[in-house]
């Protein structure tokens, strides 16, 4: 019988984090699932860790590229192999909570509607200390909203609909970095996203994460993507040049500060709010949520008085 949930875990060089990775995985209260592994050409000990957790436990489906192609074909290589009609995610290097896949499975069986699903998430660095948590909790409203201008989730907390995923053509090999978010536009058009408070995975930050590595490519990419998610969500209706929009998302991700005024944005931002609101037919309370969230991009984008002064 398939498993329910298949886990995608491409890995490349991860001996450090791998066996705590793996044990979280293996501890889940919901237990009918498989993980399909792919490692990317390790050139340390992460083949015999693999190896070996392998010939422990026959839930674990261990491949290997004959070369290191990146992570996006390792994902799509991983997503082809899948046998579970739910996918999770989980990098090589996180930590999932025992009750990681039991909560957001029950949300997929109870929502036909929903397609998406992440989890809070803590923030902690190579030694695994603490360092900050997202504690999550966006409904599909909100979700959607946020997916304006970056991803909504972290990639290690997603658990989203398998054939889902391969209608709308897996991830897109064009983006080596930000392939979620990317996909996640995507699903968006076919099915509801939310994500779960409470923190369900330990996401490990340190300098061999993309973000260290690859941060520059990783923000243009950002930009690039919801620039485009905005321009068939909502730009047209709030008339809003691409242009503009654009220079607000460069500001939004540190890339540069914006040459309009900061009432200039906020106008921008409020016909931005005030056509997503029409557009799906959001009550004033959720409304009121979406303005809350715009007002923060705003002051990360423009540099809040207040914020400035305490700089």
């Amino acid at each position: 019988m398939s498993p329910a949930v298949s886990v995608l875990m491409p890995v490349r060089n991860e001996e450090a984090y791998l066996a705590q990775a793996l044990r979280s995985l293996l501890s889940q209260s919901f237990e009918e699932f498989e993980i399909v592994l792919v490692d990317d050409g390790s050139t340390d000990s992460t083949p015999d860790q693999i190896q070996a957790f392998a010939q422990r436990d026959a839930r674990i489906r261990a491949y290997r590229n004959p070369s290191s192609l990146g992570v996006t074909s390792s994902l799509n290589r991983a997503l082809g192999l899948a046998e579970g009609a739910v996918i999770a995610r989980l990098d090589g290097d996180d930590i999932a909570r025992p009750d990681r896949i039991a909560r957001q499975l029950g949300v997929l069986e109870s929502h036909p509607d929903v397609g998406l699903v992440g989890i809070g998430v803590a923030l902690i660095d190579a030694a695994g200390a603490f360092m900050r948590a997202f504690p999550g909790g966006l409904a599909p409203h909100a979700f959607r909203w946020t997916a304006l201008a970056h991803a909504p989730i972290v990639h290690s907390t997603a658990m989203f609909r398998t054939g889902l995923a391969r209608a709308v053509g897996g991830y897109d090999p064009n983006y080596p970095v930000a392939q979620d978010f990317d996909l996640w536009c995507r699903l968006l058009h076919k099915a509801e996203g939310i994500c779960l408070p409470g923190v369900g995975v330990r996401h490990r930050v340190h300098v061999r994460s993309v973000s260290a590595t690859r941060l520059d490519e990783q923000l243009r990419s950002i930009v690039d993507i919801a620039l485009r998610h905005a321009t068939t969500a909502c730009l047209r209706e709030a008339r809003v040049e691409d242009s503009n929009y654009r220079a607000f998302l460069n500001a939004l991700h540190g890339r540069n500060r914006p040459e309009t005024a900061r009432a200039q944005t906020r106008a921008m931002l409020d016909r931005m709010v005030a056509a997503f609101c029409q557009s799906h037919s959001l009550g004033p309370s959720e409304t009121r949520e979406i303005d809350a969230i715009a007002g923060q991009w705003l002051d990360a984008a423009t540099c809040a008085p207040s914020e400035a002064a305490g700089a």
